[in-house]
């Protein structure tokens, strides 16, 4: 019984594992994602052509602009 016991709390721990580092490869892409706004609105503001290049939404070129304080030309 008690290698039963071993056994699930070893497959549990394993799909935490599995599930925080594909959480944190998540967080890893969505936080590269917005430094690339950041740095090309800081280098080109114009939402629509950042948007084009980066192949994006429009809506969220702005809200990065927002949340970074960043002002743009549309």
């Amino acid at each position: 019984m008690c290698n039963l016991g071993e056994g699930i709390a070893e497959d549990a721990m394993e799909r935490g594992w599995r599930k925080g580092l594909e959480k944190g490869i998540e967080q890893g892409i969505e936080q590269g994602m917005e430094k690339l706004i950041v740095n090309f609105l800081k280098n080109n503001n114009h939402v629509s052509v950042a948007a084009k290049m980066l192949d994006i939404p429009e809506t969220m070129i702005l809200y990065v602009a927002q949340k970074e304080g960043i002002e743009t030309l549309n």
